[in-house]
């Protein structure tokens, strides 16, 4: 089992991402980050939008986890 991932964590996983960044552009920075498949699925999950700061990524994360009713996904998030 993946231990749980911090923000702090996915937020660095994103560092030289330049925002404002479409969901295609986070999905392809992650990928080239080379995360395990776990972690992908979670930037994989964001909805389709443009972020403009890596709190905003994060927070839409959150949401996601919480309202696809997943208490891991939630779990990996806190």
């Amino acid at each position: 089992m993946t231990p749980p991932l911090s923000p702090h964590v996915l937020a660095q996983i994103l560092v030289g991402l330049k925002f404002p960044a479409d969901r295609w552009q986070v999905v392809a920075h992650v990928d080239d980050y080379g995360p395990d498949l776990g972690t992908r699925h979670l930037f994989w999950q964001l909805p389709e939008r443009t972020y403009l700061t890596v709190a905003a990524v994060l927070e839409a994360m959150a949401a996601s986890a919480a309202g696809a009713g997943s208490d891991k996904a939630a779990r990996r998030l806190s």
